[in-house]
């Protein structure tokens, strides 16, 4: 049998120490169980000694795990206990306490780690080994706020009374009360724990604790942010001439060193770009590399590396990599087309039971499935209707987020801008004549525009619709077209009910009823003025409020387009809209 770990040789080579005592414990096979038992007390002490920036060798966890199936649990919780002061490795930690409940009880108990370590470890123990951490009175602020946000707190009942306890001590004896008065006892607690609890006061492992602190509650509370560790967001690192990281900043080292850096594809934690590994190989410095790691949470995910080799003053030889990994900032483009994306699945389903329900009113509609009565029929029509106005909805909705974050099509194309005012004026003046409301248009030429016909008439529809429901009765809005060395613009009165809303109402997103002439769908008209906006910034123009007017301009054809006279021009917007 080998020398107990405190007694193993370190040999001393030229200017470096080798400590062979991990080697010298894993070359010896263990015989019979007292040998098992030896060499499993013997890996204990090495490992839990180890630096929390190194990680622990594979051949010992290996080596533990079939020591593991002859050394009982029992045994093994004593073990871990009696090696209490050299227990300070997180990562073995972490693996004791996955064990039986013994051994994680006794692993939480004989751990020495600080309060940073302790709080970076809390969120990945097993729940059950949270609760065994709970129970240590040493725990420092840090720790206690990690667990109360993930609803770990020691609840139990008020400690008894003296009368409970018999001649015994409450500090030298266990409350096990008397056994002619245990249920009695027993219960007295029931109802002083009811009372406390009620009273906005509970009990801690016997001491009084009040809720404002101690109590179950969750992780929503901003007054202790301050408390716990920060997001981690840089971690310094350096690595072998092999590529393994060999130590980073605390506490996350445990979790970074062994890993390998300069794998593009392939099995393994680490994985980084072609430029990155093809530097890493020819030992070149790297700039702005990207990485991505798999596990634990605190550093799974993308990060950027910056590094620079290291050479031996003598004879040059490649020591390694010396650097630092960030996170990446957020990339605004990619996360605007991430929520697109997200709103299109959304959509997506909400579009599979409307969709039903029209389908299924249609068919009652047309009374595919027998004769229906007249009234249901009718009731059947208008669900179909208000199925196909929600669907419309859905649609225009998908639509002005797609453009407003950017990852909608350009709209192209070109027409005439005087054409299509003048087709959408002659749809829209039966419904204004029973208003007695006007929109007056004067086109003195064509006004050619880079926008497709069709396109020009979903944004100018919105637009028309609503100044001509919002309009009083009697009301007349003139149309004005006017251009300028590369665009086409028109020129819109508001109605006097919308000159007294400022831009943010007038372009604000809020679902109301539709009145009067043109459809404006369930979605309203500040949401038809935003996306007409968001339509004409695709097509390289604009929609802005002046003032009393609204003025939308967009690219033309030529640099003159339209023969107007001086003062047909698009006038200068102050006040840049919404």
């Amino acid at each position: 049998m080998p020398a107990p770990a405190a007694e193993m040789p370190a040999r001393r080579t030229g200017e470096v120490i080798v400590d062979d005592r991990l080697a010298t414990v894993l070359a010896t096979v263990p015989g019979g169980h007292a040998g098992a038992r030896t060499q499993y007390r013997q890996l204990l002490d090495l490992l839990g000694r180890t630096p929390p920036e190194f990680a622990l060798p594979p051949a010992a966890l290996d080596r533990l795990t079939a020591l593991e199936k002859t050394v009982s649990a029992e045994e093994r919780a004593q073990l871990v206990r009696a090696l209490s002061p050299s227990l300070r490795h997180p990562g073995l930690i972490l693996r004791l306490a996955a064990q039986s409940p013994l051994v994680a009880a006794a692993a939480i108990e004989a751990a020495r780690l600080d309060d940073w370590q302790w709080a970076a470890l809390a969120t990945e123990l097993p729940l059950a080994a949270r609760g065994y951490l709970r129970n240590r009175a040493e725990l420092g602020p840090r720790v206690r706020v990690v667990l109360g946000r993930m609803g770990i707190a020691e609840l139990g009942l008020p400690a008894p009374a003296a009368s409970a306890l018999g001649d015994a001590s409450p500090v030298s004896a266990p409350p096990s009360p008397d056994p002619g008065d245990g249920i009695g006892a027993i219960v007295r607690r029931i109802e002083a724990f009811r009372r406390s609890r009620k009273a906005g006061t509970l009990q801690f492992g016997g001491g009084a604790a009040t809720s404002e602190t101690d109590d179950l509650r969750l992780p929503l509370s901003d007054d202790e942010v301050e408390t716990v560790a920060p997001a981690i967001s840089a971690i310094r690192f350096a690595s072998d001439a092999r590529g393994h990281i060999v130590t980073a900043d605390a506490p996350h080292a445990a979790m970074l060193v062994g890993f390998i850096l300069g794998r593009p594809t392939g099995p393994g934690p680490v994985l980084t770009d072609p430029d990155t590994a093809r530097a890493i190989r020819q030992r070149r410095p790297i700039h702005g590399g990207r990485l991505d790691l798999a596990g634990a949470v605190a550093i799974a995910g993308p990060w950027r590396i910056d590094a620079a080799p290291r050479f031996a003053a003598q004879g040059g030889r490649f020591l390694g990599y010396q650097g630092v990994l960030r996170r990446p900032l957020p990339d605004a483009a990619s996360e605007a087309e991430g929520v697109a994306d997200r709103l299109a699945q959304l959509l997506h389903e909400l579009r599979t039971p409307v969709n039903a329900i029209q389908g299924f009113a249609e068919l009652i509609q047309q009374q595919l499935f027998g004769p229906t009565p007249h009234q249901y029929r009718s009731l059947a029509a208008s669900i179909a209707a208000d199925s196909a106005a929600v669907l419309a909805g859905f649609e225009e909705i998908d639509r002005l987020v797609r453009f407003e974050t950017g990852s909608g099509e350009v709209v192209g194309g070109h027409s005439d801008l005087a054409q299509v005012i003048e087709r959408l004026l002659a749809q829209l003046e039966p419904g204004l004549a029973r208003r007695d409301v006007r929109l007056t248009f004067d086109a003195t030429g064509p006004a050619p525009v880079q926008v497709a016909a069709s396109e020009a008439e979903r944004m100018l529809w919105r637009v028309l619709a609503l100044l001509g429901s919002a309009a009083l009765p009697g009301e007349t809005l003139a149309l004005e077209l006017a251009a300028t060395r590369d665009s086409i613009g028109l020129v819109i009165a508001l109605p006097q009910g919308l000159v007294e809303q400022d831009d943010t109402a007038l372009f604000s997103v809020q679902p109301q009823p539709d009145a009067g002439a043109g459809s404006l769908g369930f979605l309203g008209g500040g949401f038809a003025l935003r996306l007409a906006r968001a339509e004409a910034r695709s097509a390289g123009g604009s929609l802005l409020r002046d003032g009393s007017r609204l003025i939308l301009r967009l690219p033309g054809l030529t640099p003159s387009a339209v023969a107007h006279s001086p003062a047909q021009t698009v006038p200068s917007v102050s006040s840049g809209g919404s």
